[in-house]
């Protein structure tokens, strides 16, 4: 399995009340497409400000409604897909986090002791 970048743009740049559709799938860095994507003008030509725009967050940071960067996974085979669906990369995953970091994430509901 592996993960490309999936790009939407609001249907609708003059108000911005669109849905959200598909624009561009890339197969790259997501640093490479988050440079890309932050260059380009939202609903009404609004910019952020590191373009002298109004946004605080680039399009890339934050889902504004003009811009989304999502990632997607990529399955090569059946047995790529049959993992992901049994959940065993989500366990992989959770198994990497820590006791605090679960507890923030509403994962667990046990208490540090110092909580207690």
């Amino acid at each position: 399995m592996k993960t490309v970048w999936v790009v939407k743009k609001n249907a609708d740049g003059t108000e911005g009340r669109g849905p959200m559709l598909l624009h561009s799938v890339w197969n790259c860095p997501r640093d490479v497409v988050a440079t890309w994507l932050d260059k380009q003008g939202g609903v009404m030509g609004r910019k952020h400000t590191s373009q002298g725009g109004v946004m605080d967050k680039k399009w890339s940071e934050k889902k504004q409604g003009d811009w989304s960067l999502e990632s997607v996974p990529v399955f090569t085979n059946e047995e790529d897909i049959n993992e992901f669906d049994n959940g065993k990369s989500q366990r992989k995953a959770l198994a990497k986090l820590s006791d605090a970091e679960k507890i923030v994430l509403g994962l667990d509901k046990k208490y540090p002791e110092s909580m207690s």
